[in-house]
This record gives C-alpha cells, structure tokens and sequence, in this order.
C-alpha cells in the first residue's frame, strides 16, 4: 500500500500537480538601485503548501531559481540629502595655558549608497546640527616665565697696541613658555636678575711709544670715553688713543 501510494503521488505531480514558486527577499535599499535574493520552492497547487523539492524534479518542471540576486526599486529615485562633512584639526596654537585648534566644515550632497562627494555653498541644506570648527587645546598651564640676560659673542679689542677695550651686545629675554622674546632692560632689572657686562678691557700684543702730544686727528671712538676719563682709564696708552678728545 506505501508503494502504491508513492507512485499515486508522482503521478499526480508529472500531471501538474506541483510547481516551482519564486519568493523574494525584502529589498535592501528603500530607494535608487537595492538588490534582494530570489529562490524557488515547490508548491502544491491544491494548497498552496511547499512540499519537498524532489516532487517538482521528478515532474521535470523547469524554471528553478537558487538564491538569485537582482536589483529592485530601480524607478524610485532617492531624495537629495545633505549631510555634514569635518577635516582634520590643525596643529594647536600654544604648547601650554590655552590655544585653539581649527578644522574646516562643510555642507556636502550625499549620492545613494556613496560617499559625500560634492560640496555645496547653502549650508541649510544640511538640517542636522553643524559639528564645531574650532575647540580649545593645551590647556596644561605653562611653567612660570623667566627673565635672563642673553649675550652675543666679544667684538674685536679697539686697540692695536697697548689696552682697549671689548664689547657686546646684551639683551633681556623673557622666556614665556616655550617662546622667549626679547623685552627692554627694566623687566630684568625688576626681577632683581643680575646684569651681564657690556663691555671689558682688552689689552693688544704691541706695546704703544710713550706720547704726550694729541695726534693730528683726534676722535673719541667709544661713547664710553666719557664715563672711562672720570674712572681713570686715560692712564693708559692705549685707552688714550681710544678716547684721544676726552683724554688729551
């Protein structure tokens, strides 16, 4: 009886009581190009009920699909949306005590399924809320600033022979953080830092012939000659020839 009821049902399967149905998935993409997956299964027609797939190959029936994939909602296109894209932060301005970092912002047109690719120049385009192009950075506070005296390199000795004497140049630098800047002569002063020397006495290899007569051209070379004269520097040979108005 199993066997005849077997072969009952295969015939009536050859004779079309079965067919292949095609059932899609939901598509991905509610607009512009999505894709979904198509599959056959057999199907009773009496019914509508699938039953195993072997009952549709035994009735010879072609048309089976096994998971397809195709596009679907091709003629519904997508509304234009916009959306905000940012850069990235610029180097911040200060390395302590506070600086600000930038970065750019812009309103861009977003395609389907794509990456935003065309800015435009209406910013209300894009409703959501515009992301920050400027922020804080550093705010670590900096060490407490320091005033030095800085020195530059000895000049040559005035003198050819006998003393003359040296000078250079010596400038207040605050130091503000990580960027010193040169300040006038009182902030070193006020903060009671202790001022390096200007100038020195030099003393040349020849010694100078013993004169007391003013030479024919006679001229104070240094703007110290004055201060030098009532110190008792136009003792010396050489210091005379430096300061020869002050000193003759």
């Amino acid at each position: 009886p199993v066997d005849l009821l077997r072969a009952e049902l295969i015939v009536r399967h050859a004779v079309g009581d079965v067919y292949w149905r095609t059932f899609k998935t939901t598509c991905k993409g509610s607009c512009g190009q999505g894709s979904q997956t198509a599959y056959s299964a057999c199907t009773r027609r009496t019914d509508a009920l699938p039953v195993n797939s072997n009952a549709c190959r035994r009735a010879r029936l072609r048309g089976q699909i096994r998971n397809q994939t195709m596009a679907c909602n091709l003629n519904k296109p997508c509304p234009k949306r916009h959306e905000w894209r940012f850069f990235r932060w610029s180097t911040c301005t200060k390395t302590c005590s506070g600086g600000t970092q930038t970065r750019q912002v812009r309103c861009y047109k977003v395609a389907a399924g794509r990456l935003p690719r065309v800015a435009v120049s209406d910013t209300s385009l894009c409703t959501r809320p515009r992301p920050a192009s400027q922020r804080t950075c550093n705010q670590e506070e900096c060490a407490p600033d320091e005033a030095r005296w800085v020195n530059k390199k000895w000049s040559p000795c005035s003198a050819t022979c006998g003393q003359g004497i040296q000078v250079r140049t010596v400038v207040c630098r605050l130091y503000v953080g990580e960027e010193p800047i040169n300040v006038p002569p009182f902030v070193c002063l006020k903060a009671g830092v202790a001022k390096i020397p200007a100038w020195r006495k030099c003393s040349a290899k020849a010694s100078c012939p013993s004169s007391r007569r003013r030479p024919a051209k006679c001229t104070d070379i240094s703007p110290l000659c004055k201060v030098l004269k009532g110190g008792g520097g136009c003792s010396d040979a050489g210091m005379k020839n430096l300061c020869c108005t002050s000193c003759f």
